[in-house]
């Protein structure tokens, strides 16, 4: 009899459970039609203009054959970019897949306003627009070290670099910041039987990390010094000593970039980098563009690079 009560509870618990999944008709899901989607960053420090252009996917339907490529520009699209003044055509280049033009022949200026206008075969076209902000300098590199407890609680330093800028005042600005750190390596080769080979030097260069937040404004700080968050050197390989021939023969070469953006490159790019693809738990985001008629971005940035040696 008691079994038979649980059994009785159970069932009515089970009827009670609603399922997670609940198939939806496709005649609920809103139909849209598909956009063009465009991603062009010009700077007057780059020596190519490049421009990606695709189709957004559809919920429901069938694909076409044209490869979701991110890295993969349509071919049958037809890019203009124009200072109001001067205009040409990025043309699409088969080596790269990409719509690529030398600067050369395209000079982009600072302060100027440019427009980018792309159109399909079909009838299908956006348009977008971007002004070019100057470039900010790093006016000084300052290099830390951190206490870390490393392993069976060892304590090592562990060395941090943060860039400094001063931000001018009475105007919105954003910001991403860039550094790699270069150095030579001394090596002896060996080979069979323990004889020593031929001596070799190497270049390693190891990219750094922000703390994983690359990007900043100056809502809180206009008008005053700005720093970047640490980035770690990384591990880098001790100099030769009497217990080993090998290691680094040259000071660290480290070279920090600032880029000053403009506002919709700022925005466009923060959130694609905070949404995490990987994690099914993930809130929607809703990604900001400034293409009229489209999706995706038109932005602009200007570069300034400080580089040190440190030892």
């Amino acid at each position: 009899m008691k079994n038979l009560s649980l059994l009785i509870l159970l069932s009515i618990l089970i009827a009670a459970c609603k399922p997670l999944i609940q198939e939806v008709s496709p005649e609920r899901v809103p139909q849209t039609n598909r956009k063009l989607v465009v991603h062009c960053f010009i700077s007057p420090q780059d020596t190519v203009l490049s421009a990606i252009v695709g189709l957004s996917r559809n919920v429901l339907g069938i694909e076409d054959s044209y490869p979701n490529s991110a890295a993969v520009s349509n071919p049958e699209a037809k890019v203009v970019i124009s200072d109001g003044v001067r205009s040409r055509t990025i043309p699409f280049d088969p080596v790269s897949s990409q719509h690529r033009l030398k600067a050369l022949e395209f000079p982009v200026e600072v302060g100027k306003t440019y427009t980018l206008e792309v159109s399909m075969p079909n009838g299908m076209s956006v348009t977008a627009q971007t002004i070019v902000p100057r470039p900010i300098p790093i006016h000084r590199i300052q290099i830390d070290s951190i206490i870390e407890a490393g392993y069976n609680n060892y304590a090592r330093k562990i060395p941090v670099l943060r860039a400094f800028w001063n931000d001018p005042a009475n105007e919105t600005n954003y910001y991403r910041i860039e550094s790699n750190v270069s150095y030579t390596n001394y090596s002896i080769r060996y080979t069979g039987g323990g004889q020593v080979g031929k001596d070799t030097t190497f270049v390693t260069t190891n990219y750094l990390v922000f703390d994983n937040v690359p990007y900043y404004s100056d809502r809180v700080d206009n008008g005053k010094e700005m720093s970047s968050t640490p980035a770690r050197l990384g591990y880098i390989v001790s100099k030769p000593s009497q217990w080993s021939p090998h290691g680094r023969i040259s000071p660290l070469a480290i070279s920090t970039a600032l880029l000053h953006m403009d506002e919709a490159y700022f925005k466009y790019q923060n959130i694609v980098r905070e949404w995490n693809n990987d994690n099914p738990f993930a809130e929607p985001s809703l990604i900001p563009t400034n293409i009229k008629g489209g999706l995706g971005c038109f932005g602009s940035y200007s570069v300034r690079k400080l580089s040190i040696d440190f030892d």
